[in-house]
């Protein structure tokens, strides 16, 4: 067995929201080199680990230099880690820890490690992946998105050729790439940590700095009008480190561009002619005559032949303005070119246009509704009530 321990003095500094973890000192990322998939028919022959002491990060490996020696490696590194809390892995949840735990019931070994808590960083950035236009979930991909300066890009089944050659010949050369590698992957995790505050930057609340509008041509051909809000993220100080490329991303007529904390929504403003529909249809009258529905303690004193009893599909009051869309119940009352139609809108009223706080909220709301549509998990206390269904 062999023991390998240095400090990484360029990774001193402390990601914010790691602590919100668990305390630093309880934190110990963790990734395994095992000869293959399977627990049951194969080995671990290399743990590698960083921690965090008053030096900074500290990587510690522990590599099985004659193929004989995993219960040896996975002794030394139990004793290590029984004091630390809280593991932190990439896809560990399903290879890493299964893997370990099954190993140290083969080797009859204390499992010291059953009561951890388990950070599976791959988790965290699974729902991100359209979004930020990652190309698949490989951690290299990740440190790549995320900037870590990763060089060494050995596949893990060239590390297990390499520690087979290894075993046969034992040369330093043939041992310190795969030394190198379960570095750079144990690196790589303290490099991809920002993500764990990935659903703070796509669910952050956003406070608009400007408001205003423009015209642009539409596919039509015709000139619209849109909603310019220029924004920044609230309370997510860190989202820089998070948001390594600026991202951009459209859904229902609306866009946003977001590069750090600083956030760029448009949308479209309608200038029509929309419907009001009332949900008690039954209570009303409907008057072909004038295109619109009164309530029948209004509408009763009408001749008989200019009325007749409301539907809900004519159950509507007629209303010409600037309207904005909405989706999730966002204003009250909310308007629709007809009654089977999925868009509505809320009218865009003068004071709304001199109201900040109005245009921060809105500006929430279409960031949110955008990233949802690309698969961004919704904030944990969204309380956004939903359009009423049709009757």
């Amino acid at each position: 067995m062999q023991i390998f321990s240095k400090v990484i003095k360029e990774k001193e500094r402390v990601y914010s929201p790691l602590a919100s973890l668990s305390p630093l000192s309880d934190i110990l990322y963790l990734d395994l080199e095992t000869t293959g998939l399977s627990a049951h028919h194969n080995r671990i022959f290399l743990i590698g680990c960083a921690y965090h002491t008053s030096s900074g990060w500290t990587i510690t490996q522990w590599f099985d230099d004659t193929g004989e020696g995993e219960s040896d490696i996975l002794n030394s590194f139990l004793i290590f880690a029984k004091p630390f809390g809280t593991f932190v892995h990439y896809n560990g949840s399903r290879f890493d820890i299964p893997f370990l735990v099954r190993r140290i019931e083969a080797d009859r070994l204390n499992n010291v490690i059953a009561n951890k808590k388990s950070v599976d960083l791959y988790r965290m950035i699974r729902p991100y992946k359209k979004i930020l236009s990652l190309e698949n979930y490989q951690q290299q991909t990740i440190e790549r998105y995320m900037g870590t300066g990763r060089t060494e890009s050995r596949s893990g089944a060239e590390l297990v050729e390499l520690y087979h050659q290894y075993l046969q010949d034992p040369r330093p050369d043939l041992s310190a790439p795969i030394i190198a590698h379960n570095e750079a992957d144990v690196r790589g995790l303290i490099g991809i940590t920002p993500v764990i505050g990935m659903q703070d930057v796509f669910t952050a609340c956003l406070l608009c700095a400007k408001a205003g509008a423009d015209y642009y041509t539409g596919v039509d051909g015709a000139r619209h009008e849109e909603l310019i809000l220029e924004c920044r993220m609230q309370d997510v100080p860190y989202a820089g480190e998070i948001l390594k490329k600026t991202v951009s991303a459209t859904a229902d007529g609306c866009y946003m561009t977001a590069n750090g904390a600083d956030v760029n929504i448009k949308v479209p403003i309608y200038h029509e002619e929309m419907k009001y529909f009332y949900a008690n249809f039954r209570d009303y009258y409907y008057l072909p005559g004038r295109d619109e529905a009164l309530h029948k303690s209004i509408a009763g004193f009408i001749d008989k032949e200019k009325r007749e009893q409301a539907k809900a599909e004519n159950c509507y009051t007629r209303k010409k303005g600037s309207f904005l869309p909405e989706w999730a119940l966002f204003r009250e009352p909310f308007f629709k070119r007809s009654y089977r139609d999925k868009d509505a809108f809320f009218e865009f009223s003068d004071e709304m246009k001199k109201d900040r706080s109005f245009f921060s909220d809105y500006a929430t709301y279409i960031y949110r509704h955008i990233v949802g549509k690309l698969g961004v998990p919704a904030p944990k206390a969204n309380t956004a009530a939903q359009l009423p269904d049709d009757d």
